[in-house]
């Protein structure tokens, strides 16, 4: 009869050093973030990723293909011309993933924003 409360008690505490080990891997850093392109192109994405560009360019009315980003990371933006004549640069975006969600880098700012509810897969 000893012997089992031996047994149970070693039972135990094996347990509880398995429990451990799993919630020390739980709180991991996720990935490194990598460049990543949309895995679906759905007027959804486009509205979410043109909202995004359109704030990190300060409100300034943007048009996007519906197809922007499904086969690469990159997004480069004309400037606003007016009167046919442009002084300032083009404005970079970069699309990334960390494994678990999508979000969009200016590359000037290096603003990063969140892209909810969209599927993109690293490159």
């Amino acid at each position: 009869m000893r012997a089992f409360h031996k047994t149970a008690g070693l039972c135990a505490l094996g347990t509880v050093t398995v429990i451990g080990l799993s919630a020390c891997q739980t709180t991991q850093p996720l990935s490194e973030p990598v460049q990543a392109r949309l895995v679906k192109s759905t007027s959804a994405n486009t509205a979410v990723l043109s909202k995004a560009v359109s704030e990190a360019l300060g409100g300034r009315k943007v048009t996007l293909a519906p197809n922007v980003l499904m086969d690469k990371s990159t997004l480069v933006m004309d400037p606003k011309f007016v009167d046919d004549r442009s002084f300032q640069r083009p404005d970079h975006f970069r699309l990334m993933t960390n494994g678990q969600s999508c979000y969009l880098v200016h590359e000037e700012s290096g603003k990063s924003m969140p892209l909810k509810g969209m599927d993109c897969q690293a490159l």
